[in-house]
């Protein structure tokens, strides 16, 4: 049998039989007659059967036989079951073909076997496997199975976390192919025990929610898209393929203005339009992700080499796009000791100034320059603002924390990296040697312990919510304990909550009770989700107190 399926790019050895039937106009049935024999050619729903003869009498038989085939091959079933027989013992040249020939029949059953072929794909030559996984992520994309699902994102995690490297096309394939699956199969139920997060999720770059089945853009951009009328009217006539074409012709226009949200909702709009428009859709990732590229300048770039060299183009690109990026005048505050911002602030151009306001006074604690960052210590952590931010002249780039937890899917080591390349940036002690500048006022006293904590909602009302932590240290102005907590936003919901604790330490049977507010949650352990609470007593403690909590009086 010869498949006569068009299917993506031609294979590169083209079988002479392609040319036979292009030049036949890809006939039902056809006869080729020569000195000494012959062929017989009849359609089928899957390919061409070729039979070669070596004389004419049982030509009729041939052609009743291939009828009665090609009926057979009508049922889905039994097509279905021939093809993959066919897949399997078929050289990896030509498989793809086979597993493209199964697309109209994709179901779970298809998806095991395919599955299972991708299980064996590193056997194969790189040319021929970078096409086979393709084509494998097309079919599965259409299969509605959950299987099909844990794979791919099992595939695109690997290649996010540097496990593997995908080739762009088939990178393209799969996350198509999830965001098909997504819309084919109810949502996924996490089995991750609380505060921890799917590994699986993490595989998946960043998706918007699935658009309305109408295929219509949504209303805040359609009235933005000049054509926007004209596509839904050519979707709405069946003329798919003119409204891609318009559409990516659009998303061309928007990428090339900087209007990369709207340029991504197009392309969404072409996936929901025709799922299977799998090379309109990577050429439109790859049209917004070339000008993504192109948008930022070679100053900028120049600037932040160093940090470019950290991250790969894609982390690099989604980084700089989800910031915002401002000039600050000179004289202009950047931000306020004692704010909690949860911001990562990156000194594009110009300089900026930190410093302290201590007894009615300012001092002034460093100069930061182009290239440098500050706010690493309230980002990463969570705590309110020991310093305040001026700017000298200063273009300056904002990272939230809310943005920066929007590229965990399409870049999932962003967060590490950044935060390593960070480390560099931190303040350290001896920046707050001079006089006024110092932070703490009581030395603290590192010890074990328990300690109640109950919120305070109102002026003299406790909650009924409390919590135990551990001591950490005491001083007299206040305390560190630690907590767990599921989220971080539950911990961040802490910061600057006004709080009854009662402390007892291991060496004393005395407790002591103190109001206080929280002034810093810091995050000492990512996969325990331990937390350390920094709080600072309304009343100080006296030296005897102090004495007495640690066991030095009895």
């Amino acid at each position: 049998m010869h498949d006569n399926s068009e299917v993506g790019e031609k294979a590169e050895h083209v079988s002479p039989w392609h040319a036979i039937i292009d030049q036949l106009h890809s006939p039902v049935e056809a006869e080729l007659f020569f000195e000494q024999g012959g062929y017989y050619l009849h359609s089928t729903e899957i390919g061409y059967l070729i039979v070669g003869m070596n004389g004419f009498d049982r030509l009729q038989n041939i052609k009743a036989a291939c009828t009665q085939l090609k009926a057979k091959l009508s049922d889905s079933t039994i097509c279905k079951k021939v093809l993959l027989r066919m897949l399997q013992d078929a050289d990896d040249t030509h498989k793809p073909q086979f597993i493209m020939a199964l697309l109209p029949f994709a179901d779970e059953e298809i998806a095991e076997k395919l599955i299972a072929l991708l299980g064996r794909n590193a056997q194969v030559i790189p040319q021929i496997s970078a096409k086979l996984v393709g084509n494998i992520c097309q079919v599965l994309g259409q299969s509605a199975s959950p299987a099909a699902r844990q794979v791919l994102k099992k595939i695109l995690q690997d290649h996010y976390s540097g496990k593997t490297v995908l080739d762009n096309e088939v990178r393209y394939a799969a996350q198509v192919a999830v965001a098909q699956l997504e819309l084919a199969l109810p949502p996924e139920t996490s089995t991750a025990s609380p505060g921890t997060d799917n590994p699986v999720a993490k595989a998946l770059p960043e998706t918007k929610p699935p658009l309305a089945a109408s295929s219509s853009l949504p209303k805040s951009y359609a009235a933005q898209v000049p054509e926007g009328p004209k596509i839904e009217d050519l979707l709405h006539q069946g003329k798919k393929g003119d409204a891609i074409a318009l559409m990516l012709a659009q998303i061309e226009i928007c990428a090339h203005k900087k209007q990369f949200d709207m340029a991504e909702h197009l392309r969404d709009w072409i996936l929901q339009a025709d799922s299977t428009a799998l090379r309109e859709i990577i050429l439109a990732a790859e049209i917004i992700e070339e000008q993504k590229n192109l948008s930022i300048s070679d100053a900028y770039r120049a600037v932040w080499a160093k940090l470019a060299g950290k991250l790969s183009t894609e982390e690099f690109s989604s980084l700089y796009h989800a910031m915002v990026h401002k000039h600050y005048k000179t004289g202009e505050i950047v931000v306020d000791q004692g704010q909690f911002v949860s911001t990562l602030f990156f000194i594009d151009r110009g300089k900026v100034q930190l410093f302290s306001a201590s007894h009615g006074g300012e001092y002034a604690l460093k100069t930061l320059d182009a290239g440098e960052i500050f706010g690493a210590e309230t980002f990463f952590d969570i705590s309110i603002w020991t310093m305040s931010a001026r700017s000298l002249g200063a273009d300056i780039s904002q990272l939230t924390w809310d943005r920066l937890l929007s590229l965990k899917e399409s870049c999932p080591a962003i967060r590490t990296k950044l935060m390593d390349y960070c480390n560099q940036f931190k303040l350290t002690n001896i920046t707050f040697d001079k006089p006024g500048t110092t932070r703490r006022r009581f030395e603290r006293v590192k010890i074990s312990g328990k300690v109640a904590v109950a919120l305070v909602k109102n002026i003299g009302e406790e909650s009924l919510f409390g919590t135990k932590g551990n001591l950490i240290d005491i001083s007299r102005g206040g305390l560190a304990f630690s907590l767990r907590f599921s989220k971080k936003k539950n911990a961040v919901a802490l910061l600057g909550q006004d709080v009854n604790v009662t402390v007892r330490t291991d060496l004393s049977p005395h407790s002591v009770q103190r109001k206080g507010v929280i002034k810093a949650v810091q995050c000492h352990d990512f996969v325990g989700n331990d937390y350390t609470i920094h709080m600072e007593f309304q009343e100080t403690l006296s030296s005897a107190e102090v004495s007495q909590a640690i066991g030095r009086i009895r």
